[in-house]
């Protein structure tokens, strides 16, 4: 995806701590929340994405540790749905 569409999901405000579903051109899932860490900006430049998987939510609500994030590629990622 390009950089713009996965701001438009990352920055809207109904998708503040949601839970998304990453579809990648590989065919593989991942599950997770969007994090805007403290290098979000330049990797935003770069289109890549700090994410925490979805085993590590509650850790990360506790600690906000960046140890729990991964980062991906944007353009690896093929379709973003919100988890309801």
């Amino acid at each position: 995806m390009k950089t713009d569409e996965i701001v438009g999901v990352i920055e809207s405000e109904q998708n503040s701590d949601k839970c998304f579903k990453f579809y990648l051109d590989s065919d593989a899932l991942l599950i997770g929340m969007f994090v805007k860490g403290p290098d979000y900006e330049p990797l935003k430049k770069s289109n890549m994405w700090r994410f925490v998987p979805v085993a590590d939510i509650p850790e990360w609500h506790k600690t906000n540790a960046l140890k729990l994030t991964e980062l991906i590629n944007g353009k690896l990622i093929v379709q973003i749905l919100p988890i309801r």
